[in-house]
């Protein structure tokens, strides 16, 4: 059993599958999150420009009472 665990603890095959499992989700962090905050903003910035638009056509039009 001894030997097979130092078989396996020398045992480099998979080394570089290993490193990539424990490095993958640093790098989507790092690749994914800039893009996702630019698109937080982008949503942001259309939607409060969307109701500063819709409140400055409804400020320009005439006056209309309710009829009672």
């Amino acid at each position: 059993m001894i030997r097979v665990a130092r078989k396996l603890i020398r045992d480099e095959s998979a080394a570089a599958a290993a490193e990539l499992v424990l490095a993958l989700p640093l790098l989507l962090v790092l690749i994914w999150g800039p893009i996702e905050i630019g698109n937080y903003f982008l949503d942001e910035h259309m939607l409060i420009k969307g109701v500063r638009d819709g409140a400055t056509f409804l400020a320009h039009q005439p006056p209309n009472p309710a009829k009672t």
